[in-house]
C-alpha cells in the first residue's frame, strides 16, 4: 500500500479531497491519505504533497530515499 503524506494549513481538506478521487477512481484500497499535520508520528511516505508545512515536508525530504514529492508552485520555504 502506498502512503500519501499530507502537509499544510489546508491538509485536513486536501487529504478528504485525495480520499474521495482515490474512491472515486476505484483505488483506494491501494492507498492510505496522512494527514502529516496531526499524525502523532510521521510515517515513511511514498508521495508528499505539500501545500505549505515547510517544516514537515524539508525533514521528510532530507530523510527518505525515494519519495515522490508534489508541491505547492508558490511554496516557497522548501
Amino acid at each position: 500500500m502506498a502512503v500519501i503524506g499530507v502537509t499544510g494549513g489546508q491538509s485536513h481538506e486536501t487529504a478528504r479531497c485525495l480520499h474521495r478521487i482515490l474512491e472515486d477512481a476505484g483505488v483506494s484500497q491501494s492507498f492510505s491519505v496522512v494527514d502529516l499535520e496531526r499524525a502523532e508520528e510521521t510515517p515513511r511516505v511514498d508521495i508528499l504533497t505539500a501545500a505549505g508545512g515547510g517544516d514537515i515536508a524539508q525533514r521528510l525530504i532530507e530523510e527518505q530515499e525515494k519519495l515522490f514529492f508534489i508541491m505547492n508552485p508558490d511554496q516557497k520555504d522548501i
